[in-house]
Order: structure tokens, then sequence, then C-alpha cells
């Protein structure tokens, strides 16, 4: 599968075998301070998993910024 834009590419993050960004179970790539979607990365995309791999994403962003873990 091929992404629809190249934005990743471009900004050299890492990808997976289906072309799929590779996250971190909250949300890291592997470019420090940008954060993905896990439904970018994951299986089926349903608008209740995305939401919730965003809240994933958010904690890693906020815990990145204050510098803990959840």
């Amino acid at each position: 599968m091929e992404q629809a834009a190249p934005f990743a590419e471009q900004l050299g993050l890492e990808q997976n075998e289906m072309g799929r960004i590779k996250t971190d179970l909250q949300g890291r790539t592997s470019v420090k301070e940008i954060y993905a979607g896990r439904d970018n990365a994951a299986g089926p995309q349903q608008l209740v998993i995305a939401a919730s791999e965003g809240s994933k994403a958010a904690i890693g962003v906020i815990s990145d910024f204050v510098e803990d873990t959840f």
C-alpha cells in the first residue's frame, strides 16, 4: 500500500512494509518530535480506534514535553 501523500517519506519517517508510518505505542515516530496517530500504521481504520490512538499519541507528546512517562 502506498501513502496518498509523500510527506512521511519527505520527512524521513521510517515506514513498515505496507508503507505506513512506524510508531511506538505513544505515537512517536523515528524522527524526534514528530508524532503520528497509529491508524497510519495499523490495520483497519475506524473512528473509535483512531480517537483512542490519537489519545495515546497525545500522552506521548505530553510526556516528552514534561520528561515523564505514564
